[in-house]
């Protein structure tokens, strides 16, 4: 019986608000105590095992919605599901901290007189007794022997503060009327010195302060992970925003190809073409209906560790070290199970492709196309390595230092050694499928790419561009104007972009004769280009390995949007070596010295790293996506590794 009382004195009757500033109405929302079920003032307070707190009447309430069956409730803020306990509502613990704060903060006319049945309008409350009072029993109360000595005070002082200078003095145990001094480390229940030499006797405890003190370190420690949660969560929740747009847009994208060829077949596949856009309209309306899931999950769990979060931290700044040792295993172990942030999932959520087809085809479905769900989503996670070879061969005579990587149509790896002076290819899944030496005359090759008729080229600081067959057989040097070139690629038929580092500028060459067809300069932009890719609308990506950061240039050569300063933090580079796009016209950065890829989208924000020295990456030299959606990267031991990072 001891136990229950003292617990009684420590969580309710003379629980202890912490107050910091004279009025608390301008630290404390009134959301933070209105119930959002009435959506009004709190009475009665009870708490879930989630924290979420509700009056005890609105509990009552789902309980009865719940049905007479009913063994368990939703939480009606994020659905957890609790058992109802024996009793029903008064059987939830009784949010006496909330109460006290609604104590301290609601004065004036919304209080009422809980000591007569008029219920009249209080004017004072009896913090010994705890009651608000009326002016008529207010005098009752002074002329009663026994209570005339309590300690009243009027609403005007409640509302400034005067509650908070007695609400700071010492609680006592409502068993012993001792000072509770103690924590119980056994009971974990804080205690007085009679508690301990009686009921608590051969338990081990500490000092209230002191425990209170650790207990609130590890709560602040842990309010700041979850807050980092939520931050990973609106994180996950703008990933989701774009995917939703790129549903959209992948929507759109298929409409306008159904009509071009509705155009071209118009008699013929008018039903078909109505038919598939109604197809694709369920297929995108159900990808909505999904990511609408993820979205209300996420809402959900983010308001549920917000929620807890602003109570522990007005628990922190308010309450008492008693309130603190009391909650704190319950918020702890709230926060912690919160602050785990599911992967956003989209497994059960396929885009769609429309497989072409020819116009003679007397098929009349796959003259309209067809949809499909592809391999991946497009949707990027940290990458998951599925495969791991070595790109050197038997017959390399140095250590392989691996310059450039690229995909061939049938997705076979083309590899650029760049000491052993070889191409290597390699299948999909590691076998090496051949190697040719390359020219005497080529001393340093940087940059390899498959030509549009399956003719290869390869860059030479020195000798510019060497075509090869694509079984090795050399076909021409190309000479053309750039000094000192460092990346090259493709950049629609006939025509390749060389990076100048010694003019600082980007040269669109002509792959038959060498002539500059153009020359892309940025004055105060490029400092030394080095890698160099082709997005798919049509922009340039740039990486520069002085200024370590990655530009993209718009069809009219104008500077869109930039990544990246030199470091080892976030949005920060050392040195990108290697860039490649894939389809969805994402951004990936090997990031040398740092030991790890970015992933960008196609303005160049972050998204996500694919790989990192947390991996075993090492130093990546070279980075490739195949037609599969995987990442290739090659590091500077000679290791080719694959990385899954598209759903």
């Amino acid at each position: 019986m001891q136990h229950s009382d003292t617990d009684k004195s420590l969580t309710g009757e003379n629980i202890n608000i912490n107050v910091a500033s004279p009025d608390l109405s301008s630290v404390i929302s009134n959301d933070f105590l209105t119930c959002r079920i009435c959506l009004d003032v709190f009475s009665q307070p009870r708490m879930l095992p989630c924290l979420h707190t509700f009056c005890h009447t609105c509990l009552e309430q789902c309980i009865r919605s719940a049905g007479p069956d009913a063994d368990s409730i939703a939480c009606p803020t994020c659905r957890n599901r609790t058992l109802i306990p024996p009793g029903g509502a008064v059987g939830f613990k009784a949010n006496f901290f909330v109460s006290s704060l609604q104590e301290a903060l609601l004065s004036g006319g919304r209080r009422r007189c809980e000591n007569c049945a008029e219920r009249q309008v209080a004017v004072v409350r009896c913090l010994d007794c705890r009651d608000f009072l009326c002016e008529a029993c207010r005098d009752a109360h002074r002329r009663t022997k026994l209570t005339r000595r309590h300690r009243v005070l009027t609403m005007e002082e409640l509302r400034f503060g005067e509650h908070a200078k007695h609400a700071r003095q010492p609680v006592t145990c409502a068993t012993h009327n001792e000072p509770i001094t103690l924590v119980c480390l056994q009971c974990n229940r804080p205690i007085c010195l009679t508690c301990k030499v009686t009921v608590h006797d051969g338990h081990k405890a500490s000092d209230l302060k002191d425990t209170a003190r650790g207990d609130r370190e590890i709560l602040t420690d842990t309010v700041r992970k979850a807050k980092d949660g939520i931050a990973t969560m609106r994180r996950h929740l703008q990933t989701l925003d774009r995917y939703e747009g790129s549903v959209d847009a992948n929507n759109a994208d298929i409409l306008g190809a159904i009509q071009r060829r509705r155009l071209i077949l118009r008699d013929l596949i008018k039903s078909h073409t109505r038919q598939v856009a109604e197809e694709l309209q369920q297929i995108t309306q159900k990808a909505h209906g999904e990511i609408g899931k993820h979205r209300d999950k996420l809402n959900s769990q983010m308001a549920s560790l917000r929620d807890v979060v602003e109570l522990t931290t007005q628990l922190l700044d308010h309450g008492s070290d008693d309130d603190l040792v009391s909650m704190k295993g319950e918020l702890q172990r709230r926060l912690v199970s919160l602050q785990d942030t599911p992967p956003c999932d989209f497994s059960d959520v396929k885009q769609t492709q429309l497989d072409s087809c020819e116009e003679s085809d007397i098929n009349i479905a796959r003259l309209c196309g067809e949809l499909h769900a592809p391999i991946a989503n497009g949707v990027l996670t940290r990458g998951r390595c599925v495969n791991t070879f070595d790109a050197r061969t038997e017959t390399d005579e140095k250590m392989c230092y691996v310059s450039c990587i690229a995909m061939s149509a049938n997705d076979n790896i083309f590899v650029l050694d760049q000491t052993n002076q070889k191409v290597k290819i390699f299948t999909r899944h590691g076998a090496l499928a051949g190697e040719f030496r390359l020219s005497e005359h080529i001393k340093n090759p940087v940059s390899l790419v498959i030509l549009h008729d399956r003719k290869i080229a390869v860059l030479d600081e020195r000798t510019g561009i060497e075509v090869f067959t694509h079984t090795g057989r050399h076909i021409r040097q190309v000479r053309c104007p750039v000094r000192a070139p460092l990346g090259m690629v493709v950049h629609g038929p006939g025509q390749v972009l060389v990076t100048d580092r010694q003019t600082r500028s980007v040269f669109a060459i002509d792959i038959e004769t060498g002539s500059a067809v153009q020359n892309i300069t940025m004055p105060g932009v490029f400092q030394k280009p080095a890698a160099i890719v082709s997005g798919n609308d049509g922009h340039v990506i740039v990486a520069d390995v002085k200024c370590h950061c990655v530009h993209v240039i718009d069809t009219d050569n104008q500077l869109v949007a930039s990544y990246g300063t030199k470091g080892n933090g976030e949005n920060e580079i050392n040195t990108p070596t290697s860039i490649c796009t894939d389809r969805n016209s994402n951004i990936l950065v090997a990031d040398y010295h740092n030991r790890r890829v970015h992933a960008l989208s196609h303005d160049a924000t972050f998204l996500t790293y694919i790989a990192d020295a947390s991996d075993g990456l090492l130093r990546p030299t070279a980075v490739t996506v195949s037609n599969l959606g995987h990442a290739i990267i090659a590091d500077d031991s000679g290791k080719i590794l694959v990385y899954r990072y598209m759903q």
